[in-house]
């Protein structure tokens, strides 16, 4: 990260040499982001924190419908960057919201999850890893409960990412959301995978505002410290 501290200061979006090679290292970045969440690289949003990409997943999917209000599925145990955009999408934008039980352990019930979509549901909500507790979900069974009834998943993968396998391509997660910080990346850049289903954003129009080079590039250059990480508790979590 240090380069773009000091010699490599451009802005990516210009034309000139400083900005082309501060582009260069934020598609680096993105391609090494995309190989370790098996994403595209241009399916990848850079965003400025993790609540920040929680809100813009949460909040995007939920209107991305042109009728107003629907149904939306979640927990209470959600981190508040969730918690917060679908309360208020409930108080005052017309959604209802159906929120699950957890059980003792902290674990959704898989059961109550398929009984509750409905043909207005717009939307499943639900975190990989807890960052209170630790419980990480079955989020490939979630996944197929979503994919079998044709609903949009996000889920908040913030504590999962660097320490569990990520494979947004496997679990078919409409959203996700991945934290740079958590793997020695600088503070609060997270990366969002796009939405594969519907195309509620436009082009990198779902984000204003300049690329950073140095964040971006810091959350690229710590993806082999993620992958190794993942490998050092992969039989922890097992």
């Amino acid at each position: 990260m240090l380069p773009y501290l000091g010699r490599y200061f451009g802005n990516p979006s210009s034309v000139h040499a400083a900005g082309r090679e501060a582009r260069a290292a934020i598609d680096n970045a993105r391609d090494k982001l995309g190989a370790l969440l098996r994403a595209k690289p241009g399916e990848i949003i850079f965003t400025g924190g993790a609540t920040e990409s929680c809100n813009l997943a949460v909040l995007g999917l939920a209107r991305s419908s042109s009728s107003r209000g629907g149904h939306i599925i979640s927990n209470k145990a959600e981190h508040h960057a969730v918690l917060h955009p679908l309360e208020h999408l409930e108080q005052h934008e017309g959604f209802e919201v159906t929120w699950l039980n957890v059980s003792e352990s902290g674990m959704v019930d898989l059961d109550q999850l398929a009984d509750s979509i409905r043909p207005d549901t717009r939307l499943v909500s639900i975190m990989t890893a807890n960052n209170e507790t630790g419980v990480i979900q079955p989020m490939r069974e979630i996944s197929q409960i979503c994919r079998d009834r044709g609903v949009l998943l996000h889920s908040d993968m913030v504590q999962a990412f660097g320490k569990t396998d990520v494979d947004v391509s496997l679990v078919a997660v409409a959203r996700s959301t991945d934290p740079a910080n958590h793997v020695r990346g600088r503070t609060r850049k997270s990366a969002a995978p796009r939405d594969r289903k519907r195309g509620w954003h436009r082009g990198n129009g779902c984000r204003r505002g300049m690329d950073i080079a140095r964040s971006r590039d810091g959350a690229g250059t710590q993806s082999p410290a993620a992958r190794s990480i993942v490998e050092k508790h992969r039989k922890r979590f097992s």
